[in-house]
């Protein structure tokens, strides 16, 4: 192996975290747009409430869904999928202590 191959094994892959509630729950559909198995862990988002395929602020409501774990390739593919920034918009929330994405719709 030379130092460009051996560099390259020894890169860390970035994970960013993005909280799913719609369509990306279905692990098929996460599947076809990551190009790989992505695993879901249960996780209850706070202060909002789901309207149809789009998360808004609501102090006494929850929306369960999924953190996933995604490389930064997939999280752009992720993009692609939910057509940021014309249907969607990411944005940094918190849940818990862990800070991650989640696509809402975007302000016309």
């Amino acid at each position: 192996m030379d130092q460009t191959e051996n560099d390259t094994a020894t890169k860390k892959v970035i994970l960013e975290s993005v909280f799913v509630y719609a369509t990306l729950l279905n692990k098929s559909i996460r599947t076809c747009i990551c190009l790989r198995y992505v695993a879901g862990e249960k996780a209850i988002l706070t202060g909002y409430k789901k309207e149809k395929r789009n998360v808004l602020p609501d102090p006494l409501s929850s929306v369960v869904g999924e953190i996933i774990n995604v490389s930064q390739a997939e999280l752009r593919r992720l993009d692609r999928y939910e057509r940021v920034p014309r249907k969607y918009q990411r944005s940094k929330i918190e849940i818990g202590s862990k800070q991650v994405w989640v696509y809402t719709l975007a302000k016309k």
